[in-house]
């Protein structure tokens, strides 16, 4: 599994993705948490907030894929430990890969 670290792509302005949400977008997804992914995403492009708006809709409308969630390092971490210690699932960290900017 590759996870970009935000710093190093266009998502780093965007807001850290907490354990938390990830947990509750499995447990129970929800559409205007699917909005707000668009409409972060969309401020990557855009300040003016309706143009944000506009173009999060038209993104949503066609199904775009965006990065849902964003990460740094320590927080992969927290969610590879957190599967580890409370689930069945168990992972391995073999290979951290720091990379030059906006791969």
């Amino acid at each position: 599994m590759a996870i970009p670290d935000k710093r190093r792509t266009f998502d780093e302005k965007r807001e850290r993705t907490t354990l938390d949400h990830i947990i509750s977008d499995y447990i129970s997804p929800s559409e205007e948490r699917d909005r707000e992914h668009y409409i972060q995403y969309a401020g990557i492009k855009y300040e003016d907030p309706k143009e944000i708006e506009k173009e999060a809709k038209r993104l949503k409308l066609i199904n775009y894929s965006i990065h849902y969630h964003v990460f740094l390092e320590e927080d992969v971490l927290e969610i590879i430990n957190r599967c580890n210690n409370n689930t069945y699932a168990k992972f391995d960290t073999f290979y951290v890969k720091h990379t030059a900017k906006n791969l």
